[in-house]
């Protein structure tokens, strides 16, 4: 997806994104740093754990919806999920 997770110190439950990765899926569909996750596909998550048990159900290539809070409002992403990128050896 292409976010990093971080401690949600704030009231609302759900994944806080501490960074997202240019070029990935998660910046192409608009999701920012900040941005809480409270959905993906419909099912709450509220741990980082609970995020990425729910991507790890699915394949390269699916589609996800992804609900977010921001400043107030929900929002939500289409999210693309791609194959992760092999390490580069020096």
């Amino acid at each position: 997806m292409g976010i990093e997770m971080g401690d949600n110190t704030t009231d609302t439950k759900g994944v806080f994104v501490k960074t997202v990765t240019g070029g990935y899926p998660a910046e192409k569909a608009g999701i920012k740093s900040g941005d809480i996750i409270t959905e993906l596909n419909g099912k709450k998550v509220e741990t980082q754990y609970e995020l990425f048990a729910q991507i790890l159900r699915q394949n390269v290539g699916d589609s996800l919806s992804v609900k977010v809070y921001r400043q107030g409002s929900y929002l939500t992403f289409n999210v693309e999920l791609v194959e992760r990128p092999a390490p580069t050896s020096q």
